[in-house]
């Protein structure tokens, strides 16, 4: 790059302040990617840049905040032509010996558009940021001896039924975790308590991640009740709070589907909800959030929005480029939004091959016309050399005999 084409990337730079809050169809995956710190360690990182709106614009990638130092772009002056969905490049990361203490220490990756004369290499050219997005690494530094967080996720439910609570639980320790549980209260709107009860147990491995889980039924009145969750984890304890709802208003998370789907293809997941009240609901909209087992946020997409009559089901429609994501399990956060009001529900999701499989459904995708899948044929034809191999050996038998 050129002396005047640097100064003009200063210039850009200074201008991102002023960018922070605009909106744009420029997008950037994932957008958060966790590592476990280890010293001296050198990882090579991947992203790509979305073309979401299929026009012709440049990109500069520059690296701002705490680790910034230890790390360097392949690539920081990128051209994305129109007909291009996305353009990946790489950054890498250089650890020292040591990091500071223990917990996330944060940085962020920053791509950002500017109008295409800029690095043509004519003069008096203006330099117009147009927008700018940001992936940030997250790298952690585990905590010595054992060390846990935790988060609680709430599905409210109608008069009568079960209230469904889930509790993930992370080892950022460097100790395995023998029994982790939780005990949960449940308080009305005057703080009294109503309710208690205890969820399974469940041990953690050095950074790994389990689900507790409990119900609670809802035999009270309709309205705002608060929960009190304390996770124990071999005598060390996590207090979180979380209000849910019970009764009329609500809208339930029924099932997702995902169809005709093939690895490093857009999984495209149908989320059916359900209105559970008799009245319609204007606006209703979802959003979903992929999870890695590491923390890794791999996409955050905001549905468009619907009407539903009274009980009527409607679906809901959120998309996931896994392009070079690898097969395993992720964790699907999804939440529904309607009448200031949210339902919450959190799914694992196991991506394979040719299909993703989820607690609720299963989707499975020949070459997205459906048939017989990819998996299917492999094990077909392990068994027919199988069959071939006893054959050929019983032959090659009875002419020694």
């Amino acid at each position: 790059m050129n002396k005047y084409n640097i100064a003009k990337l200063g210039m850009i730079f200074v201008v991102l302040i002023s960018l922070s809050c605009f909106v744009t169809a420029l997008g950037v995956g994932p957008t958060k990617k966790v590592v476990d710190f280890e010293a001296g360690m050198e990882k090579e990182i991947g992203l790509k840049i979305v073309n979401n709106e299929h026009k012709d614009f440049k990109a500069v990638v520059y690296v701002r905040g705490e680790l910034a130092e230890y790390i360097s772009v392949e690539n920081s002056l990128i051209t994305v032509g129109a007909e291009q969905e996305f353009v990946e490049f790489k950054y890498i990361v250089e650890l020292p010996e040591k990091l500071g203490k223990p917990g996330i220490h944060e940085t962020e990756i920053v791509i950002m558009e500017f109008e295409d004369e800029f690095a043509s290499g004519k003069e008096n050219v203006a330099v117009n940021a147009v927008a700018a997005v940001v992936s940030k690494l997250q790298v952690r530094v585990p905590y010595p001896g054992k060390y846990a967080e935790s988060k609680v996720y709430v599905t409210g439910a109608m008069i009568g039924e079960d209230v469904m609570f889930t509790i993930p639980v992370f080892n950022f320790g460097k100790q395995e975790i023998i029994n982790a549980n939780a005990k949960v209260e449940i308080y009305g709107a005057t703080y009294e308590k109503i309710g208690e009860f205890y969820t399974n147990n469940i041990s953690l491995d050095v950074k790994g991640e389990g689900k507790i889980v409990g119900e609670w039924v809802a035999d009270v009145n309709p309205g705002v009740y608060h929960a009190v969750v304390v996770v124990d984890y071999d005598g060390k304890k996590i207090r979180l709070e979380k209000n849910f709802e019970v009764g009329n208003l609500y809208v339930d998370i029924d099932k997702v589907n995902v169809d005709d789907f093939n690895l490093g293809d857009v999984a495209k997941f149908d989320i059916y909800i359900e209105n559970m009240w008799n009245e319609l609901l204007k606006g209703v909209y979802g959003e979903m959030v992929v999870f890695g087992k590491d923390g890794t946020e791999y996409t955050r997409f905001k549905t468009a929005s619907i009407d539903l009559e009274g009980y009527e089901t409607g679906m809901l429609e959120a998309y996931w480029s896994t392009k070079g994501i690898p097969v395993g399990a992720y964790d699907l956060d999804l939440t529904v939004f309607y009448e200031g009001k949210t339902t919450h529900k959190l799914i694992e999701a196991n991506v394979n091959v040719d299909s993703i499989t989820t607690e609720s459904i299963s989707g499975r995708v020949v070459s997205g016309k459906g048939g017989i899948g990819r998996d299917t044929v492999l094990m077909l034809v392990v068994f027919i050399l199988v069959l071939i191999n006893v054959g050929w050996f019983v032959y090659l038998r009875k002419r020694k005999i």
